[in-house]
């Protein structure tokens, strides 16, 4: 019993993963999803204020489409949740207070890339791809002295909404599935009091279609 089963396991497997594999073969334009998980810090901080990394996450879908067999561009539609965690002098009662602040913003990230593919033996290609992102800040809390406030439009905290930058990618593709490792700088100052720019390292995987 447990042979069949393992019989009918692997046969639906293939019926499942041949067609995709290929669709992908035949058709320039392959979709994709993917997931993975942000290495996300507040870059370009003043004095007196300490930056340091905070993990995160993402997922999305995305697209590529090959000019080429060699050249492509992609683009994709991401939820990517960013930040920082900071340690920064807060007035309290008139006196300066040294407190930890944890950022945790949500974005709506589009990235839009171009990109080489080197072809490798057993069925691999190594994918090298750069271009700018556009991010709008969809929500999340800053938690300050243990108290939670919005990043995003609130009197004590307002945090510009509107991101863009410019991001760059390796990706190694082993048949319908990529692993994907990666770096965002962002070009826009968040808020008037960090005066920092998201920075953001990634790492995630995926499966074509």
């Amino acid at each position: 019993m447990r042979k069949f089963i393992a019989v009918l396991f692997t046969a639906l497997m293939f019926i499942t993963i041949s067609p995709v594999k290929a669709q992908y073969v035949d058709d320039p334009l392959h979709w994709n999803i993917h997931a993975g998980m942000n290495l996300s810090n507040y870059l370009g901080t003043p004095s007196g204020v300490d930056a340091s990394i905070k993990p995160g996450a993402y997922f999305g879908v995305g697209a590529e489409y090959l000019i080429s067999p060699n050249f492509f561009v992609e683009a994709g539609l991401d939820i990517s949740l960013k930040g920082s965690s900071v340690k920064l002098d807060i007035p309290f009662d008139e006196i300066k207070t040294r407190t930890k602040t944890k950022f945790n913003p949500v974005y709506l990230q589009i990235p839009i890339h171009a990109g080489y593919k080197f072809y490798l033996p057993n069925n691999m290609k190594l994918n090298l791809s750069a271009g700018p992102y556009l991010a709008y800040g969809l929500g999340g809390k800053a938690k300050v002295a243990g108290e939670k406030i919005s990043i995003f439009g609130s009197d004590d905290m307002d945090f510009k909404r509107f991101d863009f930058g410019l991001g760059f990618k390796a990706g190694l593709d082993i048949d319908v599935f990529t692993i994907n490792l990666g770096y965002d700088y962002g070009f826009i100052k968040m808020d008037d009091l960090l005066e920092a720019h998201n920075g953001n390292l990634f790492m995630g995987v995926g499966m074509k279609f």
